[in-house]
């Protein structure tokens, strides 16, 4: 270890242990320092070079000897600097669950009375693996011509700890495992001492971070095996500046100039002299920069000085204590001297270790109906117990894979593995094979309604309506359908289980009015409204395959028709239709013609198309007789009081083309 005489002239070991629980930790053996460890060029040096690995877990214990020469000669200027003393400042970066023990109590040798070897047992269970660089660091006091100077140092020394068999090392968690989903909580075992700052920055391998030592309620929702990792980074308190803004003006030496030549001492909470910084020459403000002084005995002592040449002691410019808040620049009130100094957080140890939650997935558990059909059977891997449930209801439980269902409803079985771990099966329907229902008609209530008859209530239920073949909707608590037309009325119905229901089949047949036969100028015979079936008559013999709406006559006589609006009910038949002659069809679009009122008592006004001759009108009675011929015009009026009360057809044929035009149908009444 090379270096400027005035900087590098001593070192010494200090440490700071960084455990997670001192009472677990062996006291290492007393060390003896090596006598045979020197260096070449006469500068202080570590001996050995390395120690040897140690292993998680296991007890480990070294020894490492410093040298510490009398004297040291700056190779640049060649000045020998006699080493007074050296102190110890701190040891970061030792193996967490290791500790360091110096064989001198105070931590400060003395090389000059030749106090040259010094040694250090290391030792413990570490408890994570890794290459540890543990920085030395060192306050020295050196004389130079007569003048102490104190010089401030760090040197790295290597520890390599392997793997060992154990689980985590720095935290520590629970449960370790569960099923489906798990909430854990989590504890980390790490602490630097109360001068440091430790942080903490956990990664649950599910999404989810924290940055507190203790975490609870971490969910782990779905199966699998989650990583968890804890990165634990303990920072030392870091001198870095110090800012003086104004003092006091300088001493007797400084008569030819009142300005004073500043310079401070930090003091640990011992009241060890840790740093003394340079002078500067003649000023009321300086920045010393690039300090790194680290800060582990608080509360510490910041003091300055005008420094004075051969006729006085250094003027004391006044002192402040500090303690140790974190990073940051913190003001220095020392009357007369003012100013701030700033402390920054340096990593002193780093590490992460991972850790596996392992979250069992449910088993799958399936079923199935029995050969037979009559039973329900639960499988799957590893079941060791069966729960049944109809519905939500648990109905049994036990060791047996198989159930017998005893109503209508959706089961499901819920099975248990040797883990511990349950899963639920798919439901399956059991349904009653025989679920019919009867069908009830309203008579003579309006609305007059089919109805379901059941002896419970059916407002959840759903139905489906069936009328000739065409099907409703499905609709909720429908358990009656209104029967407005004639036909067969069926209905299907599914309980709050799904399972069907069917009624039986109910004929309904409305009564019909009589049916009005009209016949147009091409003796085209009609009736409204429409009808199912038809049936027409002549003379009262059915006409072969005159089943239309529609007939188209051949002759003169008494005709009929007979209706039904549904195929499986009576029908009805219409009054009789006399035709006096049948009228080949005009090649002409026949006129629309009509009379009013209608029915008529006593006026009757014709409302005819426009012609100049006019028309000829025919009233005949349904006997066939035509009661009156008279000529009309358009918007004519005639006088009906004479006929008889009943039903009358009116012909009308134009006096100019010898057309006929549809015949008209008129009551009197």
């Amino acid at each position: 270890m090379n270096g400027d005489a005035n900087y590098r002239l001593v070192w010494v070991i200090v440490f700071l242990v960084i455990f997670p629980d001192i009472d677990a930790l062996s006291q290492c053996s007393t060390c003896v320092s090596d006598p045979s460890c020197s260096s070449d060029d006469g500068f202080p040096t570590i001996c050995p070079e390395s120690l040897a690995s140690g292993t998680v877990g296991e007890f480990y214990e070294g020894e490492i000897t410093f040298f510490l020469p009398e004297e040291v000669i700056d190779p640049g200027s060649g000045l020998v600097a006699d080493l007074n003393s050296v102190s110890i400042t701190g040891i970061t970066g030792v193996p967490l669950g290791m500790i360091v023990e110096l064989d001198d109590d105070d931590a400060v040798y003395y090389p000059s009375d030749g106090q040259t070897l010094g040694c250090a047992s290391i030792c413990g269970e570490p408890l994570i693996a890794g290459t540890f660089e543990m920085v030395i660091s060192i306050s020295a006091v050196a004389s130079v011509l007569g003048i102490e100077q104190v010089v401030v140092d760090t040197f790295p020394y290597i520890l390599e700890i392997i793997e060992g068999v154990g689980g985590n090392s720095i935290f520590s968690y629970s449960p370790p495992s569960g099923c489906d989903s798990i909430v854990a909580n989590f504890q980390a075992l790490l602490f630097g001492n109360p001068n440091q700052i430790t942080s903490y920055a956990w990664d649950f391998g599910n999404g989810q971070i924290a940055n507190s030592a203790a975490v609870d309620g971490v969910l782990f929702d779905a199966p699998g095996t989650y990583d968890i990792t804890l990165e634990t980074t303990i920072s030392d308190h870091v001198l870095t500046e110090v800012y003086l803004s104004n003092t006091a003006g300088g001493g007797l030496d400084d008569l030819w100039s009142p300005s004073p030549d500043p310079y401070f001492v930090i003091n640990d909470a011992a009241g060890n002299n840790v740093y003394t910084s340079s002078t500067v020459d003649e000023t009321y403000s300086n920045t010393w920069s690039d300090i790194g002084l680290v800060l582990t005995n608080p509360p510490y002592t910041i003091a300055f000085y005008d420094e004075d040449f051969f006729i006085t002691d250094d003027d004391f410019l006044g002192s402040m204590a500090f303690s140790l808040n974190g990073s940051g620049t913190f003001d220095i009130n020392a009357d007369p001297s003012y100013g701030s100094l700033a402390i920054e957080l340096q990593t002193a140890v780093n590490t992460s270790d991972t850790s596996q939650i392992v979250v069992n997935g449910s088993p799958e558990v399936g079923l199935m109906w029995s050969t037979q059909g009559d039973s329900l059977i639960a499988f799957g891997e590893d079941l060791i117990d069966y729960a049944w449930y109809w519905g939500d209801s648990l109905v049994a439980t036990g060791l047996d894979s198989a159930f017998v269902p005893q109503q209508n409803g959706w089961y499901t079985a819920h099975g248990t593995s040797s883990l511990g771990c349950t899963g639920v099966s798919d439901s399956l329907l059991y349904c009653s094979l025989d679920a019919t229902f009867a069908l009830n008609l309203s008579l003579g209530e309006l609305p007059e309604v089919v109805a379901a008859n059941f002896d419970f209530n059916v407002s959840d239920w759903e139905f489906i309506w069936t009328f000739n073949g065409e099907v409703s909707d499905t609709l909720t608590g429908i358990s009656n359908w209104p029967t407005d037309a004639s036909g067969w009325y069926t209905a299907e119905a599914w309980d709050p289980f799904g399972c069907p229901w069917v009624s039986d089949s109910a004929l309904v047949c409305w009564p019909l009015n009589t049916p009005w036969i009209e016949e147009d100028e091409n003796g085209l015979l009609s009736v409204v409204p429409t009808y199912a079936d038809y049936q027409w008559w002549l003379n009262g013999e059915p006409i072969p395959n005159a089943t239309d709406s529609t007939y188209q006559t051949i002759g003169p006589g008494l005709y009929t028709v007979s209706v039904t609006d549904f195929a499986d009910c009576p029908g009805v038949i219409s009054d009789e239709w006399l035709v006096t002659q049948v009228v080949e069809a005009s090649a002409v679009a026949p006129q629309y013609w009509t009379v009013y009122p209608n029915p008529v008592s006593s006026q009757l006004t014709f409302d005819l198309p426009s012609e100049a001759d006019g028309f000829t009108v025919q009233v005949v009675a349904m006997n066939g007789a035509v009661i009156e011929t008279a000529r009309v015009q358009a918007e004519s009026t005639i006088n009906v009081s004479h006929w008889p009360t009943g039903t009358y057809i009116l012909k009308a044929q134009s006096r100019s083309t010898g057309n006929w035009l549809p015949a008209v149908r008129v009551i009197r009444h």
